[in-house]
């Protein structure tokens, strides 16, 4: 088991506010389908001027490969250049 890190945003203002909804719906729906545990949902303050949203959660490591993947042709759909995809183990102290 692997904890992930995966942040996604719209500081290009690409996305409409609709357009960023639906990508922040996709993603939730995508980290909902590979993840074991979620630990985090989270975004700043509606009035921010930069749009983003963070996810961390734990997969299994077989899953990470394609999960990945997947992240990236979504991105690729909602014209985004990049989502940031961290990925290491938790350890509790």
């Amino acid at each position: 088991m692997k904890t992930v890190s995966l942040q996604i945003g719209n500081g290009d203002d690409r996305l409409s506010q609709r357009e960023w909804h639906d990508f922040v719906i996709a993603a939730k729906e995508l980290v909902a389908d590979y993840c074991a545990k979620l630990h985090f949902f989270g975004a700043p303050e509606n009035w921010c001027a930069q749009q983003n949203v963070a996810f961390i959660f734990d997969a299994q490591d077989e899953r990470l490969d394609e999960l990945k993947a997947r992240v990236t042709a979504l991105r690729k759909q909602f014209r985004q250049e990049s989502a940031a995809w961290t990925v290491g183990e938790t350890t509790f102290l």
